[in-house]
């Protein structure tokens, strides 16, 4: 019996370690705002000028945005944009990750806190206990108990 109150005392502290961790990113999520889907990245590419530096391996360089859209990846130059806005997208492409990561984090304690619950639920559900008729009395057709007459 010592064992299954330690195992219990085990789980229960796994679900109180879990649900900090839970909490912890269903407040990260819960801040999260302006969110851009994608990715920035460098793009590197040539520009035809035969004359041009990027024909010896000096490839061009522009920082685009990689985004899905309608089941295609698009890539939008962002060299377009004024500073303030290509540091603003920036920021909201990171806070979309940063969203998608705590996201996934928090899914991942989800299963741990149902596999803990599944755990504990072993060690705390009883069987029903086997029924024993006492001495005396009878059971009539609806199944409850009275006194035998004699």
């Amino acid at each position: 019996m010592k064992s299954a109150t330690h195992a219990i005392s085990t789980i229960k502290q796994r679900i109180r370690q879990l649900s900090g961790e839970l909490s912890y990113h269903v407040d990260r999520i819960i801040k999260a705002k302006d969110l851009i889907k994608g990715t920035v990245c460098i793009q590197k590419k040539k520009c035809g000028n035969s004359h041009c530096r990027c024909v010896r391996g000096a490839l061009h360089q522009s920082k685009v945005i990689s985004l899905s859209h309608q089941g295609k990846t698009r890539l939008i130059p962002l060299t377009k944009y004024p500073l303030i806005d290509i540091m603003r997208i920036e920021r909201q492409v990171k806070n979309y990750q940063l969203f998608r990561r705590n996201r996934a984090q928090a899914v991942q304690v989800f299963k741990a806190l149902i596999e803990a619950f599944n755990a504990i639920e072993q060690y705390l559900v009883h069987e029903v206990p086997s029924y024993r008729r006492e001495a005396g009395y009878e059971q009539d057709g609806r199944g409850s108990r009275s006194k035998k007459s004699h």
